[in-house]
């Protein structure tokens, strides 16, 4: 995401980043004109940029999100994370809080979704993923809900090992090669 770690850029809370991930994709479909499919993963904001980023239009065949936040104003009244209100109250002043919630955008998440997340997460609330997965289930999307019991939003390594099976499962059953048109393990491509 812009601004962090290494990159450039500036984090704006999901508002342009999607962007960035459209961009990237149709990159790597140009050229790999021989990959099937494409997956995203997104974790907590990640997972935010991921969603964002299939109903902006990324060519891609399924998403899975872990943690994500999904409704950026219900994030703020709800997070247990002192500092939160204060970065996206910095991040979101151009009050723009819609345009960065998939929540808003639930109709639009035509790939298949997987969302996993802890029942025990304060910082991104575990209500953030139910809501998501209700959305889209409602506007008949297809969406599958992995919740982990008694894990929060770091995970640790059983909480990452069981996320990670129900990544590669749903990966599995929705991304192809392009030499296995009828399925088969999916290309990786990092």
């Amino acid at each position: 995401m812009r601004g962090f770690g290494g990159s450039g850029g500036t984090d704006d809370c999901g508002l342009h980043q999607p962007d960035d991930v459209v961009s990237v994709v149709a990159d790597l479909r140009a050229r790999r004109p021989d990959l099937a499919s494409v997956g995203l993963l997104g974790i907590s904001q990640g997972g935010q940029v991921a969603l964002l980023s299939a109903v902006r239009g990324a060519a891609v065949e399924a998403v899975a999100a872990w943690a994500p936040v999904t409704d950026v104003a219900r994030w703020r009244a709800t997070t247990a994370h002192p500092a939160i209100p204060g970065y996206l109250d910095d991040r979101c002043a151009d009050g723009r809080l819609a345009d960065r919630s998939p929540l808003a955008t639930a109709a639009g998440l035509r790939p298949p979704v997987l969302l996993v997340h802890g029942d025990a997460d304060t910082r991104v609330p575990t209500e953030q993923s139910q809501l998501l997965h209700a959305a889209v289930r409602s506007a008949g999307g297809w969406c599958e809900l992995a919740l982990l019991p008694g894990v929060g939003h770091q995970r640790g390594p059983d909480g990452n090992r069981v996320a990670m099976v129900a990544t590669s499962r749903f990966f599995q059953a929705h991304l192809t090669r392009a030499d296995s048109p009828g399925g088969g393990e999916p290309d990786t491509v990092c």
